[in-house]
């Protein structure tokens, strides 16, 4: 869900995803110690809230650039033996570059640098556990085209990326009185986009 509102070349976007599907994972099992050493897969959901504001400049009459600032709160939930919940905000200043060729078709490259904060895990089960983790920089970069049908119908197809690291928590002890933590990791996010869109 999305909506764009540009006046006086001044934009604000409000956005919430939400995406189920598989999560790849790679770590390390104990006895070894070698990263890689641990894989698998497991059903995840993932939603996203954010609010971005910025200022385009027009060139050329087919070219807007518009600066950006970013805000936002990310949630996934893992689905195993052991459901757990990853959160955490970020904030992030970006570019926005658009190209215009004919009237009715934009080509759109975005790029962001932010911080994560106020990260935080938590595991529900017979080990469960909850507790702060670090915090990171994050980067977001992604392309779409927009074509419109009519004056109000518009198609939409796109790509993003978004890369960010969550630090190791601090040690807890279990019911059964092992010291358990998680440890850091990192995130790589890769969304593929289409869809329809009316234009009021």
């Amino acid at each position: 869900m999305m909506n764009d509102l540009l006046l006086d070349n001044d934009y604000l976007q409000l956005q919430y995803n939400k995406s189920d599907g598989n999560t790849d994972t790679k770590g390390v099992l104990k006895p070894t110690r070698i990263y890689g050493t641990a894989v698998g897969q497991a059903g995840s959901t993932i939603s996203d809230y954010s609010l971005r504001w910025g200022k385009g400049f027009a060139l050329d009459g087919v070219f807007m650039i518009t600066p950006y600032g970013e805000l936002g709160r990310h949630e996934q939930q893992i689905k195993s033996s052991s459901d757990s919940t990853f959160t955490h905000s970020w904030y992030g200043a970006g570019t926005l570059i658009q190209y215009s060729p004919l009237s009715h078709l934009v080509f759109t490259a975005n790029a962001l640098i932010g911080r994560t904060f106020a990260a935080d895990y938590n595991q529900n089960g017979p080990n469960a556990f909850s507790g702060a983790l670090g915090d990171s920089n994050l980067y977001k970069a992604g392309l779409s085209t927009d074509y419109a049908f009519t004056k109000n119908l518009h198609g939409n197809v796109g790509i993003d990326y978004t890369s960010f690291k969550y630090g190791s928590s601090a040690t807890h002890r279990i019911l059964n009185g092992e010291a358990v933590w998680m440890p850091e990791s990192r995130t790589d996010d890769t969304t593929f986009k289409i869809g329809i869109g009316y234009a009021f």
